[in-house]
């Protein structure tokens, strides 16, 4: 289905296999199901379900403080706070996870408010996210938590380039090389929160 990062870039989880026929019955079926058990399921139409969950973990996590997202999917990193968690069930051989503000901490190096901008940095290959070339997960840490945005980032860069002259570092010109990828790498990993959707209607 079309979302707005397609805009952004035909070539958006396009690397991702198409859906076997069973496992479109599979889904089909687990769609009905949840409903029988009386779930209601939230969707929109030109959203990704990561944006629909960004949005209700925000509108719900002002009045309810133990909201938990269940995913294994690291972008719902981005979503978390003091009163929204993220709970990864078993896969393999591990046991449930529950990640919180400082898990993400611990495993990226940045915040989950800095998360969209050191994705965009390191890129994801299960979404066929680019990133920047030669910024691995170590520099990417550094660099967000040194600038926080992607502007910031610029006027660094310029400050930088014109002290180092014609000698730039390898990171100064692997992101000078990968700026245009690195700007839509951002915009492609950010979640969208605020999707048209009736967040009150989900709980009746």
């Amino acid at each position: 289905p079309y979302t707005h990062r397609l805009a952004i870039s035909p070539e958006y989880k396009a690397t991702r296999p198409v859906l076997e026929p069973e496992e479109r019955a599979q889904r089909a079926w687990l769609y009905k199901e949840i409903q029988r058990l009386g779930f209601n399921v939230g969707w929109c139409e030109g959203y990704e379900a990561d944006d629909v969950i960004a949005t209700l973990a925000a509108k719900y996590s002002v009045w309810c403080d133990d909201v938990r997202i269940v995913s294994v999917d690291k972008d719902a990193a981005q979503c978390l706070s003091e009163h929204v968690k993220q709970y990864i069930p078993p896969v393999g051989t591990n046991d449930w996870v529950v990640r919180d503000v400082v898990g993400v901490v611990e495993k990226w190096g940045v915040t989950p408010r800095l998360m969209p901008f050191y994705q965009g940095l390191v890129g994801d290959a299960s979404d066929n996210i680019p990133g920047v070339k030669n910024i691995g997960p170590k520099r990417a840490a550094e660099l967000v938590n040194e600038y926080e945005t992607v502007d910031k980032l610029a006027q660094g860069m310029a400050t930088k380039a014109t002290e180092q002259g014609s000698k730039p570092s390898a990171s100064l010109k692997a992101l000078a090389d990968g700026w245009d990828s690195l700007v839509m790498s951002v915009k492609l990993a950010t979640l969208d929160t605020n999707v048209p959707i009736d967040a009150d209607a989900l709980l009746v």
